[in-house]
């Protein structure tokens, strides 16, 4: 492979990486309340059983 094709590749990776990055910060909201209410409800269960 070219070396000056593999330099323009990665440089083409990192751009990408810093144009999408802001897309994932709602994304990983999302997933992070999902996921804590997720945990919330299985804690509260334990409590239940536990009574």
């Amino acid at each position: 492979m070219n070396p000056v094709f593999a330099i323009l590749v990665v440089l083409a990776v990192i751009l990408l990486w810093f144009l999408l990055s802001p897309a994932f910060i709602p994304l990983g909201k999302i997933i992070y309340r999902v996921w804590r209410d997720a945990v919330d409800e299985i804690k509260k269960d334990e409590k239940e059983k536990e009574e």
